[in-house]
């Protein structure tokens, strides 16, 4: 049952879904709220707190973190909330209302100021005036806490926020980064941030200076892995994969980070793990990926992949995205082929065992050869296909298979932006090292490596290159096997052939 202080101070919105999805902006429960207030470390009796909470919505996240803050009798609170919807102003004020009445209750002094302001634009002021290009700020910082539910916004490369992030330091492709970034910096030494965010900040080059600001100016203390957008914000129709994470602003590096994890985004049965830190976020990864095993499984599965002898290039194997953008050729497809045309192939000619070309559906089957598609048709040959996107149905976040583009009677192909392939020099690979390495991608091992920092659907080309590989011998030995068998693909196959050949390969190396 929901606290008398949230029934009196819970919002009755009025914006639709859509119109909170143009701006990416998600509004917070009370129960998510109250996982976010608990991620902060136990506060002292007789504190003085200045909390901060950027894109404040309704009010929800300053209210849980005053319950939270009341239990420990602090000396006074000072909330500082900005907001720059007008129509959830009204509902602000009504839910700091009820948590001034709730600290004088427990004699505890309180002030609150409302910032009627976009919170990028008000922070990259204050931060520029306090770097000394400007004199004064009329904003109080000083932080010793922040409390944060970004909106979550793409931003474009000329768009105003860019420029504004830009010019105090902070690159990023995506609001919400920047909302993180800048409430970190606002925050005095030893303060301590907690928010919800996507988790697509941990992986990929996008986000690769926000991890790096992230790393160099705090310590990252604890994670609660939500198993999806949805479950926390269950009125919304957002879909990626979430994470809260708790940060501390100093230079120190702890030696265990805590990962927690629920199921079904209730955050009943909380389950937790403290995990060697250099796992989290490896000191020698140039990338500064953040990883999050959420049990024994995915420590072990890390620890199994780091231990492979090889990378890609090592192989003499690289891995490209398909160079054929449909909408960008419209005029040059063809749902069947014809004379003039070569196959083309999408993630949707992917069946249980294969590749199966031509294949009836929504999606053509050939392309024409023109002049413009020189350099973006591929010999027809062995190849290792994955597809980029997989679906929620599928059992694997890597999804590969094995072309044999020899066998479809043509010289020449297609492949589609959705799919990454394997090659050599856009050359074929061996027909054994690509049923081994196909194997491999398939491994249920690395399928539970890669969701510790992958936390979306998306399997990227970079992500990929990251992995580490067994060396050929392996790769050919497990192929060979894959050959030799009437019903290679079934899973439990693939992961004894797979683990039996490495666990050799390991022991005679040692």
């Amino acid at each position: 049952m929901a606290s008398t202080a949230f029934v009196q101070a819970e919002p009755v919105l009025r914006m639709s879904r859509e119109e909170r999805s143009q701006i990416g902006q998600f509004l917070t429960s009370p129960r998510t709220a109250r996982l976010l207030a608990e991620s902060f470390s136990p506060f002292g009796q007789g504190q003085h707190i200045r909390l901060l909470d950027p894109g404040a919505g309704a009010g929800a996240l300053s209210l849980a973190f005053v319950e939270r803050t009341l239990r420990s009798r602090p000396a006074s609170l000072q909330l500082t909330s900005i907001e720059s919807d007008p129509t959830i102003i009204p509902q602000l004020e009504d839910t700091l209302a009820v948590a001034r009445q709730m600290a004088e209750a427990d004699g505890v002094r309180f002030t609150c100021k409302i910032y009627e302001r976009d919170f990028i634009e008000l922070a990259c002021s204050h931060l520029e005036k306090k770097l000394g290009l400007f004199s004064t700020s009329e904003f109080e910082t000083d932080f010793t806490h922040a409390i944060l539910n970004p909106p979550y916004k793409k931003i474009s490369n000329d768009g105003i926020e860019r420029s504004m992030l830009s010019r105090v330091g902070i690159e990023t492709s995506n609001i919400y980064a920047g909302f993180v970034a800048l409430a970190l910096k606002l925050l005095r030494d030893h303060g301590e941030l907690v928010a919800i965010t996507p988790r697509s900040f941990c992986n990929g080059p996008y986000f690769k200076p926000f991890r790096e600001l992230l790393l160099l100016d705090s310590a990252l203390l604890k994670f609660h892995v939500v198993s999806s957008r949805n479950k926390a914000f269950a009125d919304d129709a957002v879909l990626q994969e979430n994470v809260i994470f708790a940060l501390e602003k100093t230079q120190l590096r702890p030696e265990t980070i805590e990962i927690c994890t629920s199921e079904q985004g209730t955050f009943e049965g909380e389950v937790c793990h403290r995990v060697p830190s250099n796992l989290v976020i490896n000191p020698r990864d140039q990338d500064k990926v953040i990883s999050l095993p959420v049990n024994s499984d995915g420590v072990n599965s890390m620890m199994t992949i780091a231990a492979l002898p090889c990378t890609l290039s090592e192989l003499g194997v690289e891995v490209s995205t398909g160079p054929i953008v449909d909408f960008r050729a419209k005029e040059l497809l063809r749902e069947d082929i014809e004379s003039g045309a070569v196959p083309l192939l999408y993630s949707s000619h992917f069946t249980e065992i294969g590749v199966q070309w031509p294949k009836n559906g929504k999606k053509p089957n050939a392309i024409l050869i023109a002049p413009e598609l020189d350099h973006y048709l591929v010999k027809a040959e062995t190849y290792v296909l994955v597809k980029r996107f997989s679906s929620k149905e599928e059992r694997k976040r890597i999804v590969a298979r094995v072309l044999l583009g020899a066998e479809l009677g043509y010289s020449l192909l297609g492949l589609e932006n959705h799919l990454n392939y394997f090659h050599k020099g856009r050359e074929k690979l061996d027909d054994r090292f690509a049923f081994g390495l196909c194997a491999f991608l398939n491994w249920t091992t690395l399928d539970s490596f890669f969701r510790q920092f992958n936390g979306h659907t998306q399997v990227n080309a970079s992500d990929l290159r990251r992995l580490r590989y067994p060396d050929e011998e392996s790769l050919i030995r497990i192929g060979e096997q894959m050959l030799a068998s009437a019903s290679p693909w079934e899973q439990s196959f693939v992961d004894r052939i797979v683990t039996t050949s490495l666990e050799e390969t390991m022991a005679q190396t040692t």
